[in-house]
């Protein structure tokens, strides 16, 4: 009986593209004793993706909090400037 190496087994998933791997995973090519390791990495591959996804929305709220705070400074000096304007009197 052949020795099993999972971390060669781990590499050859990680060389495979991860469509290719849920299709085969589906249609059950893979041994008993592949499949919870297999599993895995697909558990894997989507909390990576799912915490990409996150760190993404939080960089896009972080900007566009930064952007409301700019418009809103902006609208302020705008506003103060106008008040400025009507009060001042004319030389």
């Amino acid at each position: 009986m052949a020795t099993v190496n999972i971390d060669d087994f781990y590499k050859e998933l990680d060389a495979t593209q991860e469509a290719y791997v849920r299709k085969k995973l589906a249609h059950g090519d893979y041994g008993a004793w592949k499949v919870p390791h297999v599993q895995n990495w697909l558990a894997d591959r989507d909390a990576e993706r799912a915490a990409k996804k996150e760190a993404e929305l939080i960089a896009s709220a972080k900007s566009t909090a930064f952007w409301t705070k700019v418009i809103a400074v902006a609208t302020v000096g705008a506003m103060l400037i106008a008040a400025y304007a009507i009060w001042v009197p004319k030389v």
